[in-house]
């Protein structure tokens, strides 16, 4: 992988009142943020060592440039569709901003010299600087200005790190690499040449399901949609919340009521699903596809997406505050599954994945 340092901007820390507060409105406000002075611009190009503390465990990873070419040529793979609206929101903003607010985060296959890197570090260099924030987790930089070390990262990814998959960032990618093709004339000089990454190797990263909650009960009845499910599924009711847990099964929170429900091996086999076809897939071509009459997921605004790592009691909560909803819950792919589907350029519903950890917009960032 080819990468390079950059000119990095961070917050200006002495001037935060409030960081969570910060950090929660800089997607709208970033413009705002810099002119008046909330970031410091580094003078040297640097890379970074990212260290993320959240529920007891430890992430650690590198942030620096990334040639968009990694991206172009299939170096950097994606696994998920966007969503068009967003897209071009994207694209806006960040010409508005002339700015990357936050990294694209990868995973990659362990490497021990990279790990190694990383920890003597850590270890043995003062931090540059360090967030800690309300929802308990700790955001930590180390950076890297010394050319040896820089060379050491640059050789250590460009023969060492093969292949990439993107965790986080599916439409950050798209509008660089739109942006790069498609440089607009009054920006015929700004470089969109480069991807602003963090790359964690695949056991510093975690995968949860993306629930999805649908405003649809003004659209369908539940006992029609209950009806119509069970031509394609066993479904039944229970009394006691449990996360799916394996491959097939899905939990449906509606009204108040609690289902499970197991995909049947004759609808599989009419469907011509393959073995290695994710959950996600099946539950877009069945009950998006054919119950909802929503062909097309990335453009319909009656659905809304959250963490599975929520837990149950707030899952419960955010169903039976939206009396109109029906969540969709099923077991996250595993990251072996996100591989494959990403080796074989295939993509998955918007928002199926979720990954940890996550970076905060505007931790870290770079002007274009």
């Amino acid at each position: 992988m080819r990468v390079h340092p950059f000119k990095a901007i961070y917050p200006n820390k002495s001037l935060l009142a409030s960081p969570n507060t910060f950090f929660e409105t800089m997607n709208e406000q970033f413009p705002k943020h810099f002119n008046a002075g909330m970031f410091k611009e580094s003078t040297k190009d640097s890379m970074f060592i990212y260290q993320i503390k959240y529920l007891g465990r430890k992430y650690r990873g590198v942030v620096n440039n990334t040639e968009i070419q990694e991206l172009i040529s299939g170096k950097i793979l994606l696994h998920e569709d966007t969503i068009p609206d967003k897209e071009q929101d994207m694209v806006e903003s960040t010409l508005d901003r002339k700015a990357m607010i936050k990294p694209v985060l990868l995973f990659h296959k362990k490497n021990k010299k990279l790990a190694k890197f990383i920890s003597n570090i850590i270890d043995k260099e003062p931090k540059s600087y360090s967030f800690e924030l309300d929802d308990g987790s700790v955001h930590q930089l180390w950076k890297i200005t010394e050319e040896d070390q820089l060379e050491t990262l640059r050789n250590i990814f460009l023969f060492g790190v093969r292949k990439a998959y993107v965790a986080d960032g599916h439409h950050r990618c798209k509008t660089q690499r739109r942006l790069h093709k498609k440089k607009p004339m009054v920006f015929k000089d700004t470089d969109f040449s480069k991807l602003l990454t963090a790359y964690f190797p695949e056991d510093q990263v975690e995968i949860y399901d993306h629930v999805k909650m649908v405003e649809i009960l003004d659209d369908i009845k539940p006992e029609v949609f209950i009806a119509e499910l069970g031509e394609y599924a066993s479904v039944r009711r229970i009394t006691k919340f449990a996360y799916p847990s394996k491959d097939r099964e899905f939990i449906i929170l509606m009204n108040g009521e609690i289902y499970k429900g197991k995909w049947r091996k004759k609808i599989l086999k009419e469907f011509e699903v393959s073995p290695d076809a994710l959950d996600a897939y099946i539950m877009n071509q069945i009950v998006f596809r054919l119950i909802f009459k929503i062909p097309d997921l990335r453009k319909d605004d009656r659905i809304s997406y959250f963490s599975g790592r929520e837990s149950q009691k707030s899952i419960m909560r955010r169903s039976t505050d939206n009396p109109n909803s029906i969540c969709i819950l099923q077991k996250a792919p595993t990251m072996d599954d996100v591989k494959k589907f990403s080796n074989k350029r295939r993509n998955l519903p918007p928002k199926s994945t979720w990954f940890e950890p996550r970076i905060k917009s505007g931790i870290i960032g770079q002007k274009l």
